[in-house]
C-alpha cells in the first residue's frame, strides 16, 4: 500500500485503522480475535492506527499487544478531551493542561510505549 506524507517525517498508509473498532461500542468483543484482525490489518499495509484514551483502556491494551511485536511498522495517533464514553454519550471537552496530560499518560502506559506519532 503507498503511503502519504502528513508532515515531514510522518508518513502513513491512506487507510487507518480506528481503535473505537476494539470498544463493546459495536458489540461483545473477542480479544483473541481483535488482536488477529489487528495484525492482519498490518500485514496488508496499514500502518496508521487511532485510537483514543475516552474509549476505555481495553482497545488501547489490544493495541499495545500488537505494539509489542509491530512498533516499527505503525504510526500511533490518540486523541482527548472528549469526556464521558462512546456508549452513553459525552458529557464535556476538557483541553486544559491537566486533562491533556492524564490522558496521554494513561493511554501510553496501556500502549506500552513512550511515544505517539501524532
Amino acid at each position: 500500500m503507498n503511503k502519504i506524507l502528513l508532515v515531514d517525517g510522518l508518513e502513513v498508509s491512506p487507510l487507518g485503522f480506528g481503535g473505537m473498532a476494539l470498544t463493546p461500542v459495536y458489540g461483545a468483543i473477542d480479544p483473541a480475535d481483535a488482536l488477529k484482525t489487528l495484525h492482519h490489518a498490518v500485514d496488508a499495509g496499514v500502518s496508521f492506527i487511532d485510537t483514543a484514551n475516552i474509549y476505555g483502556g481495553a482497545n488501547e491494551e489490544l493495541i499495545g499487544r500488537l505494539l509489542k511485536d509491530r512498533r516499527g511498522e505503525v504510526q500511533l495517533a490518540t486523541q482527548f478531551a472528549l469526556v464521558g464514553n462512546p456508549a452513553t454519550g459525552y458529557t464535556d471537552i476538557r483541553g486544559d493542561a491537566a486533562n491533556v496530560k492524564q490522558s496521554i499518560d494513561e493511554s501510553l502506559q496501556r500502549l506500552g510505549t513512550d511515544v505517539v506519532d501524532l
